[in-house]
């Protein structure tokens, strides 16, 4: 029980084991909070820029429009499920320093995640290759490689 008691505080000494786990387990859960609170903030700034995007280029191609909305559909949909991540871990399993079973929704974060930017660095590698004007195969296939790895 040494190394957990130095990492936490001098103070941790007076306390009793009962403690210390809830200070573990404050630490432990820290950073996912942390990162929820941005990403509720990023969420905000992304229906902002979506609410001027609508406003601003409204002659936009269709496929282009359903494409910004897909991804900002996308992201309040993992928005929501990192919230349930977040209140099944963090306010339903409040003090409860046993390993548990993750909820069903943390498996669904990284998915989602990736498919959010899969569309959009494709997006931009399609931007690229429209603006640079070249039709060269070997520079798709590598964009896409890219994109995939």
């Amino acid at each position: 029980m040494a190394a957990p008691v130095a990492l936490l505080s001098p103070f941790v000494g007076a306390l009793s084991p009962k403690y210390w786990c809830i200070l573990l387990l404050t630490r432990a859960i820290t950073p996912q909070f942390i990162g929820n609170l941005l990403n509720y903030a990023l969420m905000g700034v992304l229906a902002m820029q979506v609410y001027f995007y609508t406003l601003t280029f409204q002659e936009d191609r269709l496929a282009i429009k359903s494409l910004v909305y897909l991804v900002f559909v996308l992201d309040i949909i993992q928005t929501c499920f990192s919230t349930h991540y977040f209140w099944q871990s963090l306010v339903d399993g409040w003090g409860d320093t046993s390993p548990a079973i993750a909820a069903w929704s943390l498996g669904t974060l990284t998915p989602l995640a990736g498919s959010i930017a899969f569309i959009v660095q494709s997006f931009f590698a399609w931007r690229i290759w429209v603006l640079r004007g070249s039709r060269w195969p070997l520079i798709q296939t590598i964009l896409v490689i890219v994109i995939l790895v």
